[in-house]
């Protein structure tokens, strides 16, 4: 099978129409894998129910009742949402979580982040199987334990262990298109400047969460990662050549 690729959608992405149609169109007959976030879906729907969202080092804190309805936001409006569009621009669609078919596992994160989860890999190849059948999964960012514990996990994290369980190339698609230095583009950036950076307050939030797991996958799978914007027409390019765009994420030794 030709190398996968696996985008990763933030939850600022899902509402690009004609972006994600551009890039939905792009992927016919290309292997790929979606793992898409829904933070922005989420907050709105916990603000109108006027549960006040809370988030430690950059990832949600997600309490029992909170799952409930985290989880009909991602598995539900936001990977059926995704699903519809990818079946409308022609793709073979089908939505999962990170634990079906075995292909991620999870476990649980310090209780002080309540009912949220880590991703791993565990057996890829049944999801492998299916993109080769010509099928793209569209990954929510769930997992379930064995004991039948339902957990949230960071869209980030589960992207770096999908990429790693299918050896495949990793992008990060947002709505910012990169990693920003005062507002300028850093079109390339090795893990010392980028802890600089942190360092100094120049990333923080949930970029310094992204960048610390573009790392870690640019380590595992020993290659560049991207970070960039769904809105920047390169990220086309990308999906066919690989060509670079938004900011390259270096780790060490290459």
């Amino acid at each position: 099978m030709v190398e996968p690729v696996i985008l990763k959608l933030s939850g600022k992405a899902l509402n690009a129409k004609d972006e994600l149609d551009a890039l939905f169109q792009a992927l016919k007959g290309r292997p790929a894998l979606i793992v898409h976030g829904g933070g922005v879906e989420v907050d709105e729907l916990l603000h109108k129910l006027g549960i006040e969202s809370r988030r430690i080092d950059g990832l949600r804190v997600t309490t029992k009742e909170e799952l409930f309805y985290i989880s009909a936001v991602l598995a539900g409006a936001c990977s059926r949402g995704l699903q519809a569009k990818a079946v409308a621009a022609g793709l073979n669609a089908l939505s999962i979580i990170t634990t079906d078919y075995h292909f991620l596992k999870t476990a649980r994160l310090d209780p002080k982040y309540g009912e949220v989860g880590t991703a791993a890999p565990d057996d890829g190849s049944e999801v492998r199987a299916l993109i080769e059948r010509g099928y793209t999964p569209i990954m929510a960012s769930l997992g379930i334990m064995a004991d039948g514990s339902l957990l949230n996990i960071n869209a980030d994290d589960a992207a770096v262990a999908a990429a790693t369980a299918l050896k495949g190339s990793l992008v990060f698609l947002s709505d910012v298109k990169g990693v920003l230095n005062d507002g300028a583009l850093l079109p390339e950036l090795t893990e010392g400047k980028a802890q600089e950076l942190i360092a100094n307050g120049v990333i923080s939030g949930g970029m310094t969460v992204k960048v610390n797991q573009a790392f870690a996958a640019a380590r595992a799978l020993h290659r560049p990662i991207y970070i960039g914007s769904i809105f920047d027409p390169d990220v086309i390019k990308f999906v066919e050549t690989g060509a670079a765009f938004g900011t390259r994420i270096v780790p060490a030794g290459l």
